[in-house]
């Protein structure tokens, strides 16, 4: 009759029905499995009822794993792990250079001091004193560095006090008065025994004087 269904056509529809019963019913239940992960991997609990937003592109699932990332504590101990560790390379690297300057400065000082560079080198010993106070080598080559100062000034004084006693007697050599210039060339042999000049104008003088 016009309008009902045949047994054949309605075995198949009520197939098809079922057919998609079971096809809901199996959605359904992988709907239920997949939230049952989400819930287990976010700590929350999701029904299947739950509004669920997924991100639109692969850098917005990037960015949004980052950022769960970053909150969780463990990172923030890594975080404060690694700035230790940067600090610690900055630190030994600013003490190499450091050295690399400190030692230069003494290789420097010690250059000059074999020189006999006395005041060069003193510059050089304070140059690494100021890069690093903690050491005691450069205090000890400074003393002794104005010690060399100090003797050189001194052997330029007594040179200059010799000269002017040597240049005295012969000058009274000159006019005939041998014992001003005896008394003259003694005065220079006293500053320094170690010169020949004065010594053997003396000799002169005193065969001078034996003579008259």
């Amino acid at each position: 009759r016009e309008g009902a269904a045949l047994p054949g056509e309605a075995a198949t529809i009520a197939a098809a029905l079922l057919t998609r019963h079971q096809s809901l019913d199996e959605i359904q239940s992988n709907k239920r499995a997949a939230l049952d992960i989400l819930a287990g991997l976010t700590g929350r609990s999701i029904s299947s009822a739950s509004m669920l937003t997924v991100p639109t592109s692969g850098a917005a699932i990037r960015r949004s794993q980052i950022d769960s990332a970053n909150a969780r504590p463990e990172f923030a101990q890594f975080q404060r792990a690694r700035d230790a560790i940067d600090a610690q390379i900055a630190s030994a690297s600013q003490k190499a250079e450091q050295k690399q300057k400190y030692d230069k400065a003494m290789a420097d000082g010690e250059t000059l001091f074999a020189a006999a560079k006395w005041e060069e080198a003193k510059v050089k010993f304070q140059e690494a004193q100021t890069i690093d106070a903690t050491q005691a080598l450069p205090k000890q080559r400074i003393t002794e560095a104005d010690k060399k100062i100090a003797e050189g000034l001194a052997n330029a004084q007594k040179t200059e006090k010799y000269n002017a006693a040597l240049a005295a007697g012969n000058s009274a050599l000159a006019a005939n008065k041998l014992q001003d210039a005896k008394a003259k060339y003694q005065e220079a042999i006293a500053l320094d025994a170690s010169r020949p000049e004065a010594k053997e104008k003396m000799a002169e003088v005193d065969k001078l004087i034996a003579a008259e």
